[in-house]
């Protein structure tokens, strides 16, 4: 019984933190930046003739 009650609370802790992370990021404006973001970063380090190289193919 004591097993059931305590897979009971970590199972509803864990719903209950899972769902509410999006709203508490956006409330505390520490979201991660979209796809789109990162995406042009990752190319950040390669210098421009890296990049005119990766472009022509």
């Amino acid at each position: 019984m004591l097993f059931d009650i305590a897979f009971g609370v970590v199972v509803l802790s864990l719903v209950l933190q899972g769902t509410t992370i999006p709203f508490m990021a956006n409330l505390f404006k520490v979201r991660i930046p979209s796809n789109k973001t990162q995406k042009s970063m990752r190319f950040g380090y390669l210098t421009k003739q890296a990049l005119l190289y990766m472009s022509l193919k």
